[in-house]
């Protein structure tokens, strides 16, 4: 053999697991458009299977933030387990404080607004819920003609306080299985409350050990009773709860000896937090058995990721109100939001750090430029309001 094969032979070994890191493809999607009514199957990506652990932003929006228990609980327990009863956010609170805001109550407006599901916001438009809760049972059909989403929703704290907007796509796992680990989606909604509730991030984690540990938080909206629980309910009320997860299996993550879920619990997020700069829902209620939480593997994960982060400049589903372009995208020294329409009223533009926080206010104008001197690295998100409506936008500082 010449050396030139040989040398040829040891770099293929030294790079063929380089690439074998990065030779994993998200798993395979496909959203329905409502407006078009038309399923689109879409491309798979490529993502660094090495990667133990991830996690998109979350965004704290226009709330306040609740420091919550990181105790284990020792008192109103599910019999024989670490984890809480469900208690009722209003025996607590008297106003829905960030992370509780980023609840979400899924509707069914043209059955009377009938309670479907819960779910969480993920990003200024998105929410993540499960798969059953959308489609019909292991099947890319879509059960509903229109869904409905109130978001930082309570009726006994603020009844006439109803972040609502109206699904524009749903994204789900091609040909989904419960027990695949697939019971999930994201809605896709035709107007950025999440500005206003906040979002939590979504992350996963490889390491069992680190998954057990910690103590993670629930936040519902629990509709219907079932044998194992006769106490009325209406999903009207957002209800928390929270303990030890000892139930890991793959895909899963839930209770043991837990079977208190409740009809209207379904999508559901579960929850870790620090208090400080991780706010991570790590899946979602699929099943009453052991409290089973559908977690999001990696390759799901990526998927969803590609899908939350497509909302880097404009990403608006309904016809544009102001007509904007902002760049450059990425930025670092200053940003330019201009629009060629004519502004017949007053508009106020702001910009929000990822953790909730005015950071400029101004009229807006057909031209714009604002320096981002005294920015910090990150993305920061654009409101533009107005008597006709809201619209926002994203950009980058690096």
């Amino acid at each position: 053999m010449s050396i030139n094969l040989k040398i040829a032979g040891v770099l293929l070994c030294l790079i063929l697991p380089f690439l074998n890191l990065y030779g994993q493809h998200t798993t395979n999607l496909i959203v329905y458009d409502y407006q078009t009514n038309e399923y689109e199957n879409l491309s798979s990506s490529k993502f660094n299977q090495s990667i133990k652990r991830n996690s998109t932003e979350h965004f704290c929006g226009e709330k306040t933030i609740l420091e919550l228990e990181q105790s284990i609980p020792t008192k109103n327990l599910i019999d024989d387990t670490n984890f809480t009863n469900l208690i009722p956010i209003s025996n607590l609170e008297n106003k829905l404080t960030f992370p509780y805001t980023t609840s979400v109550k899924i509707i069914l407006p043209n059955m009377g607004d009938k309670h479907q599901a819960s779910g969480v916001m993920v990003g200024d438009r998105y929410v993540l819920t499960t798969a059953h809760s959308t489609n019909r049972k292991y099947t890319n059909e879509i059960l509903f003609d229109k869904i409905d989403v109130i978001a930082s929703y309570d009726k006994s704290i603020n009844p006439d306080e109803e972040l609502r907007s109206t699904v524009a796509k749903i994204y789900f796992v091609e040909d989904w299985e419960i027990w695949s680990g697939e019971d999930l989606v994201i809605l896709e909604l035709e107007d950025p409350i999440g500005l206003q509730s906040g979002w939590m991030s979504i992350g996963y984690e490889s390491e069992v050990e680190n998954l057990s540990e910690g103590v993670y938080h629930k936040m519902s909206y629990p509709a219907y009773n079932t044998p194992y629980n006769d106490k009325p309910f209406t999903g009207n009320d957002l209800h928390i709860s929270y303990g030890v997860v000892d139930y890991i299996s793959e895909g899963f993550i839930g209770v043991q000896d837990h079977l208190m879920g409740l009809g209207g619990e379904s999508g559901s997020p579960i929850f870790k937090t620090n208090n400080k700069d991780e706010f991570i829902t790590y899946g979602v209620l699929s099943f009453l058995g052991n409290y089973s939480h559908t977690t999001l593997k990696p390759s799901i994960y990526y998927a969803f990721e590609d899908i939350i982060g497509q909302a880097s400049t404009s990403h608006n589903i309904k016809e544009p109100i102001f007509e904007v372009n902002v760049f450059p995208n990425p930025t670092s020294d200053f940003i330019n939001i201009e629009t060629l329409k004519k502004i017949e009223e007053s508009v106020m533009l702001e910009i929000y750090n990822s953790n909730g926080q005015i950071i400029a206010n101004q009229v807006f104008e057909s031209k714009n430029k604002i320096s981002l001197q005294n920015f910090e690295k990150g993305i920061y998100h654009i409101l533009l309001k107005s008597s006709v409506g809201k619209e926002s936008f994203s950009f980058v500082v690096q």
